[in-house]
């Protein structure tokens, strides 16, 4: 991948920074991929700083995202930042779009309405599993395992149904592969019109389940291309190439890292991985990086990503490759694995016959780099 330079764009000139205002959360989501280890909380300047760092970097098109956190923890510094990276896009013709990943608990009617109050540039991810057994089944409260977080975040995104600018994210597990289909009908039948689905990766699925996702895949990829489920159905949200070489992370210590994907590292692990701070981002070190991580990669998987069909569509395996080995895991059981998930996502999103734009747009920019190899 580096020899070939298809991310090196992405690497020089990063269109996308997370915004981790702490690492605190009011859920105890099960396959959570944040190691809270930090207990640093960012402050309204520092975020502001960041982001008019950002901007500053080369390219136009910009995306600015709230999430591995709760972000209506902060509610204040939520609206605060939000403003404040508008107001700075209008100024410097910046072409921005901002998102927001929440687990709807917190959705007051402030929130709420501070959100209906925003343009198309913003959208809303609501953090929702299916229905209310396979939602619960994983994503408890911290502290109180009992309550159930789907009545309350399904109560608070009532008056949000229909917009267009909420998405709904999906986690699907082997617990609940075999409800894959029936979570996306449940959640159409809310009257969302955004849904992206896609497989936790963090775990070592059995045959059988991997067998019985495809098979679900399919079936709800019918349901949506006949009709019979409508809205916007999307299955590579976190396996297309480019978006983890896209991205850089403000930490909750005000720090900026290589990438969102240090979150599952604990908090002194992750130091290596430092470009910077608020102010000023080392662009050689990230490049630097990035190189030495393909390196290990290439030599650890025999140069298998490099030969891939779906190297252009897939992630490549670099988040699982850092988690595994600060975790003492055997990458290449994890490696083959996550392979296998792949080809699954990739398939089934061949399949569907209207995609969004933003699908549309990759696959079109994935095909041009395949042509051109």
């Amino acid at each position: 991948m580096r020899t070939e330079n298809i991310f090196i764009e992405q690497i020089l000139k990063p269109s996308q920074m997370d915004i981790c205002f702490s690492e605190k959360c009011n859920l105890n989501c099960r396959y959570c991929f944040v190691n809270k280890t930090s207990t640093d909380v960012l402050n309204l300047k520092t975020v502001k700083k960041a982001i008019d760092t950002f901007y500053v970097l080369p390219n136009k098109d910009k995306t600015i995202t709230f999430t591995t956190s709760e972000p209506f923890l902060y509610p204040d510094m939520f609206i605060g930042a939000v403003r404040h990276i508008f107001a700075r896009a209008d100024e410097k013709n910046i072409n921005i779009r901002v998102v927001a990943t929440t687990n709807g608990v917190l959705l007051n009617k402030k929130m709420r309405d501070f959100v209906a109050s925003l343009d198309n540039r913003f959208t809303l991810n609501f953090s929702l599993d299916g229905d209310k057994k396979s939602h619960d089944l994983h994503r408890k409260f911290r502290g109180n395992s009992h309550d159930s977080s789907f009545e309350k975040a399904v109560q608070n995104f009532g008056q949000l149904l229909k917009r267009k600018n909420v998405r709904v994210i999906t986690t699907v597990t082997p617990e609940t592969a075999e409800y894959v289909r029936n979570n996306a009908q449940f959640i159409a039948g809310k009257k969302f019109i955004n849904m992206d689905i896609f497989p936790q990766m963090f775990t070592i699925w059995p045959e059988k389940k991997l067998a019985t996702l495809r098979k679900g895949l399919d079936r709800l990829v019918d349901d949506f291309n006949s009709g019979k489920i409508k809205g916007n159905l999307r299955l590579l949200n976190r396996l297309w190439g480019a978006t983890h070489y896209a991205k850089i992370l403000l930490g909750s210590d005000g720090k900026t890292y290589l990438f969102e994907w240090v979150l599952p590292l604990k908090y002194a692990q992750r130091k290596a991985y430092i470009i910077g701070d608020a102010g000023k981002i080392n662009m050689q070190k990230r490049q630097a990086l990035f190189e030495l991580l393909f390196d290990a990669i290439e030599k650890k998987t025999n140069n298998k990503c490099r030969t891939c069909t779906r190297q252009s569509f897939c992630s490549n395996p670099l988040p699982l490759y850092l988690w595994s080995i600060y975790n003492k895991k055997d990458f290449a059981v994890y490696f083959k694995n996550f392979c296998q998930m792949a080809k699954i996502m990739v398939d089934a999103s061949k399949k569907i016959k209207h995609k969004n734009k933003l699908d549309s747009d990759k696959w079109e920019k994935n095909a041009s780099m395949r042509k051109a190899k």
